[in-house]
């Protein structure tokens, strides 16, 4: 979420997407169609959040639900990563944040 990203940072390169609004709410069509938009199929890729809780669930559902291969979420989250000393970006501002952006 854009509010994480500004406490945590974020990992140099990752493309941005978040699943949950400030309310905690989802439209699962729509982030369903946004990740199509930036991730490969046929490519593995991570799902990475603050401790590592949702991306587990939604990767599951990635790999069950829709049939997605290479699934692989960043266990524990951001903070063991940033604090293990590992690099970390500033977020870009929410308006170059978008799926088609970064």
């Amino acid at each position: 979420r854009e509010d994480e990203w500004e406490m945590t940072g974020i990992i140099p390169g990752s493309r941005l997407l978040t699943f949950f609004d400030e309310y905690r709410r989802y439209d699962l069509d729509a982030w369903l169609a946004a990740f199509d938009r930036i991730a490969d199929r046929n490519q593995p890729f991570v799902l990475v959040c603050r401790n590592g809780v949702r991306t587990r669930r939604l990767g599951r559902y990635l790999h069950g639900a829709c049939g997605w291969s290479g699934v692989h979420h960043l266990a524990g989250g951001l903070r063991p990563w940033a604090e293990s000393g590992r690099p970390m970006d500033l977020p870009p501002d929410p308006a170059e944040a978008s799926p088609d952006k970064t």
